[in-house]
């Protein structure tokens, strides 16, 4: 059985990170994904790190930190989650997020955030399951 690996994310993964978004709901152009992970590579606030079985990647998480002028220390926030469906069960996704805990903690942040969409029940679960609470409300408009 191959092992599990969680590294950064590199311009190798471009096209596996196309796909993952893609069953995620959300789907990314190649040429797209190229351009943010380049920009994820210029800001240290931002982290991105894949999940690989063998040479197959299986899962993908996006952190990024901020300060906020209502806390004392700056916090962290889960921005991409997504494990491929044929490796879910095995603990990759907990795994993935324990890495962006660590990311967190290493840069001094006082807590982690995540924001599901209301209709991934699964989602919202396996969040809580690793020790999410459910603590507010998030709105969202467009800026037309």
């Amino acid at each position: 059985m191959n092992s599990l690996l969680i590294r950064p994310i590199n311009d190798h993964d471009i096209e596996a990170v196309s796909t993952l978004m893609s069953l995620l709901g959300y789907p990314v152009p190649s040429g797209e994904v190229a351009t943010r992970i380049s920009i994820l590579h210029k800001s240290d606030r931002h982290e991105a790190y894949v999940a690989t079985l063998g040479q197959d990647i299986v899962g993908l998480i996006a952190v990024s930190f901020d300060t906020m002028l209502h806390l004392d220390k700056p916090f962290a926030r889960i921005t991409t989650l997504i494990v491929d469906p044929k490796a879910r069960r095995m603990k990759i996704g907990q795994a993935l997020v324990q890495k962006a805990i660590d990311f967190a903690y290493k840069n001094g942040c006082g807590g982690i955030e995540v924001t599901t969409n209301q209709k991934r029940h699964d989602a919202l679960s396996f969040y809580q399951n690793n020790g999410f609470s459910l603590t507010s409300n998030r709105l969202y408009k467009e800026c037309n």
